[in-house]
């Protein structure tokens, strides 16, 4: 399972709930959550997938953001995993209000660039094909 399935699987159980997970030297939110953060923290969005969202917030940061969602009187949930025992370790959490934010990315100019890049590697991987084939066509009939 990779590190994006895990975090879907913990926003399906806590829906609409902030979900936190660790990667590397951060805690990442993702989706409908980091628009939330975004919107009521001002954390900065960045590219998470096609369309998807993500902040994150530096380990020595977190207690700092938490106090700022309790305050706000939001339920979120922190988790990390420990890779010795290859099992997920819940931190910390906080039961509050649920946020019901919609979709899961601002649709910034770092998303567009994204999808406009991704759909250009696409469409570049496409033509190509299509000129490979073309060629082995030629060179059939040529030959």
């Amino acid at each position: 399972m990779g590190y994006s399935q895990m975090v879907d699987i913990l926003r399906k159980e806590h829906k609409n709930e902030i979900v936190f997970v660790r990667a590397g030297a951060f805690y990442i939110a993702v989706e409908e959550d980091a628009v939330f953060l975004n919107n009521k923290l001002k954390l900065k969005c960045s590219c998470y997938k096609k369309n998807s969202c993500k902040v994150g917030v530096p380990i020595n940061a977190l207690d700092k953001y938490l106090e700022k969602v309790e305050k706000l009187g939001y339920a979120y949930h922190v988790y990390s995993v420990n890779k010795e025992k290859i099992e997920l370790v819940l931190e910390k959490e906080h039961m509050g209000k649920k946020h019901y934010t919609q979709g899961n990315h601002i649709n910034c100019l770092m998303c567009k660039g994204a999808n406009a890049y991704a759909d250009d590697i696409y469409l570049e991987a496409l033509l190509k094909r299509q000129k490979e084939k073309q060629g082995l066509i030629e060179n059939e009939w040529k030959g």
